[in-house]
């Protein structure tokens, strides 16, 4: 599964299924083939965004602290932390 997430100092700080990008940080146009304006992250100063790949399961947890605990172990796990 596709999100895109924004880290910073170690920690993760924001998630979003999809590449959620900015047109100008190199995402898809601002608005879909129905002409809906779309939303995306945007990181801040000392903020890294990316678009990564991440198990499917993440995608059916519903607990917010659950998907912490599991996003962050994957993304040390790849060094992105």
């Amino acid at each position: 599964m596709i999100m895109t997430i924004v880290t910073a100092d170690g920690k993760l700080i924001a998630a979003t299924p999809g590449d959620a990008r900015r047109p100008v940080d190199g995402g898809p146009a601002t608005t879909g083939a129905d002409g809906a304006v779309r939303a995306g992250l945007l990181a801040g100063p000392g903020q890294h965004l990316r678009v990564v790949d991440v198990p499917d399961s993440l995608a059916t947890l519903t607990d917010a602290d659950e998907f912490g605990r599991r996003m962050t172990a994957e993304l040390t796990r790849r060094g992105l932390l």
